[in-house]
């Protein structure tokens, strides 16, 4: 097989802990931050989001691919991912959004996947085990490789036995039968608009690009706003709209757990706070183990956002956003690495807060639960600094969720 190494943008190793930060927040930022207009509240009568409340008050229209547009997609040797997940439905209960982003153009775009691979066309291949960071910065990377392939004519192969794989399968589209047989791999192919290959001796005779994780992980798309955007939006609700139940097995057999179980720890054994029809707000309290502070300084020097806020949490940070959405009065949930327990303990000590203030229990907290705690949420309070924030509020986004707030400053009276 012909192995290709390309070298992304970076040409100095000093700058790239500049260009990760940079990559961390700037995409969030550009299209995550958003205080939306009303909270979603359920439809009583249904017991579903009405359509109005959905989008922050605004009602939608939902557009397909006409038949026109998808038979020219065949005609040009690709297939479209799936499409159902720019229709509404349901994550542990809890209704989406529609996919705001996706016009029938960029759906076009960013669904056309290969027919058949050719090995003559160079082939992104994510392999190995070797991978950059923690779960967060693990699947911003896939993302990023998903837009790489687009950005450069690239094919996508994920080896079967990888990285990749494994924190994919953590979370998402797992065969919920435990087969995970042909027919189940090749929906996987198409979900992912990639191919499956379970040994690197099928790879002879390709034309293999390898690039490091790194690298894919601080990769920026030159794409026009709007595709890039469409693109990660669809990715991502591809993803939830497979979400793991709990049911079924991933690539090396180990039985997978339910993305629902931070949020069934909390509200689906009361009676007038069902998983669907529940209420919150969920703080990320995140401290970044010793270099929060630097981060978060990055951060605030390239998007003007407060130093310090989103580390410390303090009660009138919290009240200022949650007080004029009257959802003070409604739980409010912290997930949290443990390692802030100060800032914590603040805020139960506070009047306002604390009386209403969760904690997932220590049996349910795991990476995927507080992901969904916190994408499924009415209002979500995060870290510009953590990408599992980042990767919450861009989830939230592409969901069709407002009322995101990452990014905040006081303004020249003191108020945030």
């Amino acid at each position: 097989m012909d192995y290709i190494r390309r070298k992304t943008k970076l040409r100095k190793p000093i700058a790239t802990l500049v260009l990760i930060l940079i990559a961390c927040f700037s995409a969030t930022y550009l299209w995550t931050e958003d205080p939306g207009g009303a909270i979603h509240h359920l439809d009583d009568s249904s017991g579903s989001y009405s359509d109005t409340d959905l989008v922050d008050g605004s009602e939608y229209s939902y557009r397909q691919l006409t038949p026109e547009q998808s038979h020219e997609a065949e005609d040009d040797g690709v297939v479209n991912a799936e499409p159902s997940v720019l229709n509404n439905f349901t994550v542990c209960g809890r209704a989406t959004g529609p996919a705001q982003d996706l016009t029938p153009e960029l759906q076009q775009k960013v669904t056309a996947c290969p027919k058949e691979y050719d090995p003559e066309t160079p082939t992104l291949v994510l392999e190995g085990y070797a991978t950059y960071g923690r779960t967060g910065n693990q699947l911003r990377t896939i993302i990023r490789a998903m837009h790489y392939t687009r950005d450069n004519d690239l094919q996508l192969v994920i080896m079967y036995n990888s990285w990749a794989m494994d924190v994919i399968l953590q979370f998402f589209m797992t065969d919920r039968n435990g087969d995970n047989n042909e027919d189940w791999e090749s929906r996987l192919e198409m979900m992912l608009c990639a191919k499956i290959m379970h040994q690197p001796e099928e790879l002879k005779g390709w034309k293999v690009v390898l690039l490091d994780t790194q690298k894919l992980f601080v990769y920026q798309s030159p794409s026009p706003q709007d595709e890039y955007v469409a693109g990660h939006s669809h990715t991502l609700r591809t993803f939830f709209h497979h979400y793991n139940t709990g049911e079924g097995t991933d690539q090396l057999g180990r039985t997978v757990r339910d993305m629902c179980s931070g949020i069934d720890s909390l509200f689906a054994k009361e009676e007038e706070e069902s998983q669907g029809s529940a209420i919150y707000s969920v703080i990320h309290l995140r401290l970044l183990e010793h270099d929060g502070k630097k981060i978060l300084g990055y951060v605030a020097k390239a998007t003007g956002c407060d130093p310090l806020a989103a580390l410390a949490m303090r009660p009138d940070y919290v009240k200022s956003i949650l007080a004029p959405l009257d959802m003070l009065k409604h739980p409010i949930v912290v997930i949290t690495d443990g390692e802030n327990n100060f800032a914590l303990q603040r805020l139960k000590a506070d009047p306002d807060i604390g009386p209403v203030l969760r904690v997932v229990p220590k049996e349910s907290i795991w990476f995927g639960g507080d992901v969904t705690l916190g994408v499924m949420a009415n209002v979500f309070i995060g870290n510009p600094a953590s990408t599992l924030s980042g990767f919450i509020g861009q989830s939230r986004k592409a969901l069709g969720f407002g009322h995101n707030y990452l990014f905040r400053a006081k303004d020249e009276n003191g108020g945030w």
